[in-house]
């Protein structure tokens, strides 16, 4: 995951110098964009969007395994059964939302695969509203250019260094098999 997030990294710098080379003397302008400027924005967000579905990717298998065990051991109640149970165990807290970075890393990859279902003031469809909750509490709206961008900024990560995404996502994981080890052995399981 640490190999791809840094490719993803690097071109995310790249495409970022692109658009200030272009920008000319006067910077660019945080009103109106060019269309090579919309252009490098959105592959900035397609790139960031693709490091978050690589995390998600982790965190669903990590989730799918501690199921798997929960089953094998006889569904203890010290197992959370329910994947939002799960991606809260022994996981980093976001100050401002109160809410489970690996939740956090989780929706910003379903926004990214799903925003463009959503109606245009993201009432629905209703299967999505759990992830439109989440994001427009982290500050992401309808109108936004550079949402997956915001939803990296909120966890301290910047789009030409998201390799942090891969240490929380790794660290996480590796807490949440000690934390479920240590509570089965506790009870003999």
């Amino acid at each position: 995951m640490q190999s791809a997030l840094s490719a993803l990294a690097a071109l995310t710098d790249q495409q970022d110098k692109r658009r200030f080379e272009r920008a000319g003397p006067w910077g660019v302008s945080p009103k109106y964009y060019t269309v090579e400027d919309e252009h490098d924005i959105e592959v900035v967000e397609l790139l960031v969007g693709s490091a978050f579905v690589l995390g998600q990717a982790a965190i669903t298998q990590a989730v799918s395994i501690i199921k798997k065990i929960r089953e094998k051991a006889g569904k203890p109640p010290c197992v959370p059964c329910e994947k939002r149970g799960i991606m809260e165990l022994v996981a980093p807290v976001h100050n401002e939302t109160g809410l489970s970075k690996i939740t956090i890393i989780d929706a910003a990859a379903n926004y990214s695969k799903h925003h463009y279902e959503w109606s245009d003031d993201w009432s629905g469809p209703p299967g999505s509203k759990p992830t439109i909750d989440i994001v427009v509490k982290l500050g992401l709206g309808p109108k936004g250019y550079h949402n997956l961008e915001h939803a990296l900024r909120e966890l301290g990560m910047l789009p030409n260094n998201i390799l942090p995404l891969a240490q929380l996502v790794g660290q996480w994981r590796a807490q949440l098999a000690a934390h479920i080890r240590k509570e089965l052995s506790k009870r003999s399981l």
